[in-house]
C-alpha cells in the first residue's frame, strides 16, 4: 500500500441519532496541532468511539490473487450541540482522503462507506490508520482524533469462504511455469506431465514446519517459490496449472476428504468423460494415488476458481 492508487477509500455520510448520551469523555488520542492550525482546539465533546468492519473478498481482474475491500462504519458521539460543516480527513500509510460532512447531531452519529481496498502484497502488513475530525463553531474550530492499527489477514486455515481464490489460472507466475512444462518434449498427456511435475517438484513438507501452524494453504504462486507444499498446496497448484492448460471449471476439482484422524487433498479430473482421481502428493502415476484417495477419504469440500461445493 505504498502509493494511494492502491488504497480505495469511498465515503459516504449516513447520520443516526440515537436519544441516550454518554457521559463526557474524551477521544482515544488527541493531538495539538492539525495542519500547523493551532487555533484549531480539541473537543472533549466530540469523540470517535471507533468502528465496526465487513470484508468482503474478491479477485484481482490483473494479478488472479486475492484482494480484500473492506467496509468501516465509524461511530462518533457529539455530547455539545449540533455542529455543522465538518471535515473528515482519513490517512493511512501517509495517504490521505478529505470530504465534508453537513452536520453531526447531539447524540450517537454513524459516518460510514469509509472503505480500503488492500492487495495481497498487504495482506498481514500493519499500517497507520488515523481519523481527524474539524467542526467550526461561534468561539473558533474544534476537533477530535482517533488512531488505529489497520492490518488485513487472508484466511489461511481451512478458509472455504475463500477458497475458490486459492485456484489462480490466470497469474502469470502460474502461466510461465506451465509454458515452461509444456515446452519440454514429453510423450506423455498434458494431465499426467502436470501430476508429475508437481509430484516431484514440489517438496512434501508439513505447514508446521514451514510456516509454523498447524494448517495454512498457500496460494500457487507461493508454492512455486517456496518449492515446499502439503497436499493441499500439491492439489491447489495442479488444479490451477489444469485450469491454465485449458481444462474448464466443470473438468476439473480440488477434493478435501476426511478419516477420523486426518484429513487428504487431492486433484478429481474429467479425462476423456472419465472423471480420473490424481494425488500428486503420493502417486507421479497419476492413478493409483487417486484411487487409494477416494477409497479411504470420505469427501468433504470440492472447489476450483469458479466453483465450491460442500459434499456431506
Amino acid at each position: 500500500m505504498k502509493y494511494f492508487t492502491k488504497i480505495f477509500l469511498i465515503f459516504l455520510l449516513n447520520l443516526t441519532l440515537i436519544s441516550s448520551l454518554l457521559p463526557h469523555s474524551t477521544c482515544l488520542r488527541t493531538v495539538k496541532v492539525i495542519r500547523k492550525a493551532s487555533f484549531i482546539k480539541y473537543s472533549s465533546d466530540l469523540t470517535i468511539l471507533g468502528y465496526d468492519r465487513m470484508d468482503s473478498w474478491r479477485r484481482n481482474s490483473t494479478t488472479d490473487l486475492p484482494e480484500c475491500y473492506s467496509q468501516l462504519y465509524f461511530t462518533v458521539v457529539n455530547q455539545g450541540t449540533i455542529l455543522y460543516n465538518l471535515s473528515w480527513t482519513t490517512t493511512i500509510n501517509g495517504s490521505s482522503i478529505y470530504f465534508k460532512i453537513e452536520n453531526l447531531t447531539t447524540g450517537y452519529n454513524t459516518v460510514s462507506w469509509v472503505a480500503i481496498l488492500s492487495e495481497y502484497e498487504d495482506f498481514g502488513v500493519p499500517y497507520n490508520l488515523r481519523i481527524y475530525l474539524t467542526a467550526p463553531t461561534s468561539m473558533g474550530f474544534i476537533y477530535t482524533y482517533s488512531e488505529y492499527t489497520w492490518k488485513v489477514d487472508f484466511p489461511r486455515y481451512m478458509p472455504l469462504e475463500v477458497a475458490s481464490l486459492y485456484i489462480t489460472p490466470n497469474n502469470l507466475q502460474v502461466k510461465k511455469l506451465l509454458n515452461e512444462i509444456t515446452a519440454l518434449p514429453s510423450p506423455l498427456p498434458l494431465w499426467l506431465r502436470l501430476n508429475s511435475w508437481v509430484f516431484w517438484n514440489i517438496q512434501y513438507k508439513n505447514d508446521s514446519e514451514v510456516h509454523g501452524m498447524r494448517d495454512y494453504w498457500q496460494l500457487p504462486h507461493e508454492t512455486i517459490n517456496l518449492r515446499t507444499g502439503d497436499c493441499e498446496d500439491k492439489a491447489i497448484l495442479l488444479c490451477t496449472l489444469l485450469r491454465a492448460a485449458g481444462y474448464d471449471e466443470n473438468s476439473v476439482f480440488v477434493i478435501v476428504g476426511y478419516t477420523p484422524t486426518t484429513g487428504h487433498a487431492w486433484v478429481r479430473v474429467n479425462i476423456g468423460g472419465i472423471w480420473t482421481d490424481l494425488d500428486p502428493t503420493n502417486d507421479p502415476s497419476g492413478i493409483i494415488g487417486g484411487l487409494i484417495s477416494w477409497a479411504v477419504f470420505e469427501e468433504a469440500y470440492k472447489f476450483n476458481d469458479k466453483y465450491f461445493e460442500v459434499l456431506k
